[in-house]
């Protein structure tokens, strides 16, 4: 507390920080749907607020949407919320009541700034961005002592002091619970690792397909010398308990598709899992570690990265992971045997290495950037004993 004092402190002699970005939309042709707006899910997006997601073009940036600000009307007139339609003002999303003539839209919204405070007193100012800001750049001799996270307008900065933590992975090398992979290189041929999943798996919001984590996890291997072939099994929106329905899903998840690729290992990303009922978790994970080994394959679990805080029902950033999903996928490694990466646990320390968390979180929702990706190569990485260079 003393130190974070004596940094707050330092920020006001440098002249405070300066407020979030707030940007005016006027004009903005809107085509209203019928029905409730539901989130993400239904209703029609203010552009103004939508997030660059790679191959994703219906979500909005919760939030950014300044309270009060959002103005509607039609041909004739102004038109009133919750008489000519509804509005959800945190996920920015409306919807009509009654027919509209070209209706427009005017608002106010806010973006994302994160700025760093060196040793001489000085802050420098990141650029701002609706959902993935980026601290500014270091000169190489000054020191870091803070990053301060701006938030959308009307929420406290969040002032973060920068520790010494190593940034290097957390997961240990785990070849025991890998015997297929031993085996693979015994033989001197490539290990085939199958990524099966989720859309983080699929490489929602990694600005191309190259940094999503299947790539990086190869490139790193590669580097390390280890040959290997990586596939990518996924579906956006899917749970790992659709994949084992006889004769596949309508979503075209099925574990057929996985069982094809022959692997020596199968990775396991669902951060969806998370909202299964619990009790469903050790018959589940049961039966797909019986399927790995019926494979002839090894599983890695990958702990799941961080979401929006409320969706992890967390109200402080540097909170460690309170999901009992992971508490479950860390039990049953621990009992079956099985590898797992320490995903979560490296996104928790993201704090410590003065950076917070949200900004990694491309679509501002639940998918990550290119450096969250970036972590769960490593740690998956790490498990089969390779280290970044």
């Amino acid at each position: 507390m003393v130190e974070t004092d004596r940094l707050w402190s330092m920020v006001a002699a440098a002249g405070g920080i300066a407020p979030a970005e707030r940007r005016v939309v006027v004009d903005e042709p809107v085509e209203l749907p019928d029905g409730e707006p539901d989130r993400w899910q239904h209703g029609y997006k203010l552009r103004g607020v939508m997030t660059d997601c790679r191959g994703i073009d219906d979500t909005a940036a919760p939030g950014a949407l300044r309270p009060g600000t959002l103005r509607l009307r039609d041909a004739d007139g102004p038109l009133a919320d919750g008489i000519d339609y509804l509005v959800d003002e945190h996920w920015a999303a409306l919807t009509r009541k009654r027919p509209l003539r070209s209706a427009v839209a005017e608002y106010e919204y806010s973006l994302l700034r994160v700025d760093v405070l060196l040793a001489d007193g000085r802050i420098l100012r990141g650029q701002s961005h609706l959902s993935n800001p980026q601290p500014p750049g270091i000169p190489d001799d000054s020191e870091t002592l803070a990053t301060i996270f701006v938030p959308y307008a009307g929420d406290e900065p969040v002032l973060i002091p920068v520790t010494n933590v190593p940034r290097t992975p957390l997961s240990a090398p785990q070849s025991d619970c890998l015997p297929a992979v031993r085996k693979a290189i015994g033989e001197g041929r490539p290990v085939r690792i199958t990524c099966w999943g989720d859309s983080v798996t699929a490489g929602g919001s990694a600005s191309s397909k190259r940094t999503a984590y299947p790539s990086q996890l190869l490139d790193l291997l590669h580097t390390a010398g280890i040959a290997a072939e990586v596939r990518t099994v996924a579906i956006g929106g899917s749970q790992s308990q659709e994949w084992l329905s006889d004769g596949g899903s309508p979503n075209g998840a099925d574990w057929r598709k996985v069982a094809a690729t022959e692997p020596d290992l199968i990775t396991l990303e669902f951060v969806n899992d998370a909202e299964l009922d619990p009790s469903r978790w050790p018959s589940l994970y049961g039966e797909i570690l019986a399927r790995c080994r019926a494979a002839g394959a090894d599983l890695l679990l990958l702990e799941p990265h961080f979401t929006r805080p409320d969706w992890m029902h967390i109200d402080r950033i540097d909170a460690a992971d309170p999901r009992p999903y992971v508490a479950f996928l860390r039990a049953f490694a621990a009992r079956e045997s099985v590898a797992l990466a320490a995903v979560s646990d490296r996104w928790h320390r993201l704090y410590a290495e003065g950076v917070a968390y949200p900004t990694l979180l491309r679509n501002g929702i639940n998918h990550p950037d290119d450096r969250g990706h970036r972590i769960y190569a490593e740690e998956a990485a790490a498990v089969l004993g390779v280290q970044p260079s």
